[in-house]
């Protein structure tokens, strides 16, 4: 009985981690944009975009410096379409070399009501060239809501920015999220639940059975083990699994 409330107490306390706790995940609709091309030198780049997700807090883009040992300041806005006052700003260096394949994470607070908003983000150098910054653009247009301006000319074959929304969610939400974009794993969870929940009260029904008889009674004490167990199995998959496809949020 007490190992029952021991395993009861530990469920509930790693289920309301996962649940409540913060996570951080990338926007699915943009998670194969990859940089097909460095435009530059730049020394300002506006690009518009949505995301459909609220609290937008972090996007990722490829840059890279042209010197050896330089720094390149750059300021990132997010601006509400059509307003001059940006909503967001956040202040960062570009120190990788040509060769670097990392991309560069620009964070800001998380923005609520930043679903389906159409925004404007704008990139402006802040040091005085040399050394000169280069940014990644994609080599086709991936982003419908328009095309990436570089030091003021629009793309001619509307190109755009190569960039990575994330959004900030407590871990039901990021959990709906993933069921929502891709409902096989859904299945795949309940299958992988209901498998676990069988072997393991075969196990535990097994081991209960003494040789004197009692087989029913032994069946019937495997039955809430059983289920504890799993749950917290299942409680632990699915912790695992917000870790693994987000990152917890600070």
């Amino acid at each position: 009985m007490i190992s029952v409330l021991i395993g009861a107490v530990v469920l509930c306390l790693v289920g309301g981690i996962a649940v409540f706790a913060e996570f951080e995940r990338q926007a699915d609709e943009w998670g194969h944009v990859q940089h097909g091309f460095y435009a530059g030198p730049v020394s300002k780049i506006t690009q518009p975009f949505r995301v459909p997700h609220d609290y937008l807090s972090r996007i990722d883009i490829w840059a890279y410096i042209d010197g050896d040992g330089a720094v390149g300041d750059v300021i990132a806005r997010v601006i509400p379409h059509g307003s001059d006052a940006p909503i967001r700003e956040s202040r960062f260096s570009v120190s990788h070399p040509s060769n670097a394949g990392a991309p560069i994470t620009i964070r800001f607070a998380p923005i609520p009501d930043s679903r389906d908003v159409l925004y404007i983000l704008e990139l402006t150098v802040l040091s005085s060239p040399p050394p000169f910054v280069f940014i990644g653009i994609t080599s086709s247009d991936v982003h419908s809501a328009g095309q990436v301006s570089i030091n003021g000319n629009d793309s001619r074959g509307h190109l755009d920015l190569a960039m990575r929304p994330y959004w900030v969610g407590r871990g039901g939400r990021v959990l709906e999220d993933l069921i929502r974009t891709d409902p096989r794993r859904l299945f795949l969870l309940v299958d992988a639940l209901l498998l676990g929940l069988l072997i393991i009260f075969a196990v535990a029904a097994v081991w209960g059975l003494h040789p004197s008889g009692h087989q029913r009674s032994a069946i019937w004490r495997a039955v809430p083990r059983s289920v504890l167990i799993a749950a917290c199995i299942a409680t632990f998959t699915l912790t695992l699994f917000l870790v693994l496809s987000a990152v917890p949020h600070s």
